[in-house]
C-alpha cells in the first residue's frame, strides 16, 4: 500500500473538532450526545454504518467487554465478536442509560441500540425494524454536518482509519491478521485495501539505510 494517498484516512484533529463542535453546539444540534456516541463507536470498532445500525442492546456485554457484531449487519452474513475499548465503555453506557431513560422501561435484548428515539425530523426509521435507524441515516447526518461545518466525516473513511491506524502502531509490529479479524473480512487482500501506510512509519524504516 507504499505511495497510497490518505485520502481515505481520517487524522485525529477532525474527528476532534467534530466532536467538540457537537458537544459545545448542544442548541444546533440537540442529539450532540448521540452522534458522538456514533462517532466515537466508529472510530474504536471500525465497523460498517449497517452493523452500527443493527446493532441491539443484547449484542453489548460489559461483562466481557465485547461486541457482537451479528449476521443482521453483515456483508458477509457472517457473525463474529470484537473487544470493546476501555475509553469506549463509558461511551456506550451512557447511551444504555440514555436510552431506557428514553423509552422509560427497562431494556429488552432486542432494543436497537443506536434508537430513533435519540434522533427525529428530518431522518426516518427503518420501516421493517421499529425504532431501528436506517444506515443511511448515518451518512445523511455526516453529509449535513459536512454542509455545515466543512468536516468530512463518513463510516467507511472510519474503517479505513481504523484499519490504517492499527496497522501503524508506534510501537512493536502489526498484526494484520487481527485486523482482518476485527473488520470481518474472508480474505486478507481485502483488508489490505484498507491499510495506508503512514508518512511517520515509512520514515521510521528508511533509518536502516546508511553508507556510512
Amino acid at each position: 500500500t507504499l505511495g497510497k494517498k490518505l485520502f481515505r484516512v481520517l487524522e485525529n484533529e477532525p474527528i476532534i473538532n467534530a466532536i467538540n463542535t457537537l458537544e459545545h453546539n448542544t442548541e444546533d444540534y440537540p442529539d450532540a450526545g448521540f452522534w458522538v456516541a456514533v462517532i466515537k463507536t466508529l472510530y474504536y470498532t471500525g465497523m460498517r454504518r449497517r452493523q452500527l445500525a443493527a446493532l441491539q442492546v443484547g449484542d453489548i456485554s460489559l461483562e466481557r467487554d465485547s461486541i457482537t457484531l451479528s449476521y443482521r449487519g453483515s456483508k458477509t452474513h457472517r457473525e463474529w465478536t470484537i473487544p470493546i475499548h476501555q475509553q469506549l465503555k463509558p461511551v456506550l453506557v451512557d447511551l444504555l442509560n440514555q436510552l431506557r431513560f428514553r423509552l422509560g422501561r427497562p431494556l429488552k435484548a432486542t432494543d436497537p441500540l443506536f434508537n430513533f428515539v435519540f434522533v427525529g425530523k428530518p431522518y426516518k426509521p427503518d420501516p421493517l425494524r421499529p425504532n431501528a435507524l436506517q444506515p443511511k441515516t448515518i451518512s445523511d447526518f455526516f453529509k449535513r454536518f459536512h454542509k455545515r461545518t466543512g468536516i468530512h466525516l463518513s463510516a467507511h473513511r472510519f474503517r479505513h482509519t481504523f484499519a490504517t491506524n492499527l496497522c501503524n502502531p508506534e510501537e512493536g509490529n502489526p498484526d494484520i491478521l487481527v485486523v482482518q479479524q476485527m473488520l470481518g473480512h474472508t480474505t486478507l487482500s481485502t483488508t489490505k485495501e484498507y491499510v495506508h501506510t503512514r508518512p511517520e512509519r515509512m520514515a521510521q524504516a528508511i533509518k536502516v539505510l546508511s553508507l556510512e
